[in-house]
């Protein structure tokens, strides 16, 4: 993926460190650097919010609101693959609060 992004002619380092470094995570290496916790948190968090979209009546990704995701949250039988853990990191390591990192994360996914 990164020798992909690199021949588009992206040559910053840390964004092309950043991409590399998603895969370290299922080797069991921890993210170094905020946009690396960053991605590590929201990839969880990303299979979550579909998942709940997808239980909607609508099922419509620009629907789904903050509440909807916390709604599904202790539900652990509801995505049980999802690590909320990791998701929860966000608040120790990039200093957002749950909450707003979900309203973040929906943001992206719905432009």
């Amino acid at each position: 993926m990164v020798d992909w992004v690199r021949e588009l002619g992206e040559t910053d380092e840390e964004l092309l460190i950043g991409i590399e470094s998603h895969g370290w995570f299922h080797q069991g290496k921890l993210p170094q650097t905020k946009m690396q916790w960053s991605l590590f948190c929201c990839d969880e968090l990303t299979g979550l919010i579909i998942a709940v979209t997808l239980v909607r009546p609508e099922k419509k990704l620009s629907v789904v609101t903050i509440d909807n995701v916390l709604s599904k949250w202790n539900q652990k039988a509801f995505a049980a693959g999802v690590k909320r853990e990791d998701i929860e990191k966000c608040e120790k390591e990039l200093g957002i609060p749950l909450k707003e990192f979900i309203g973040i994360a929906l943001a992206a996914l719905v432009v």
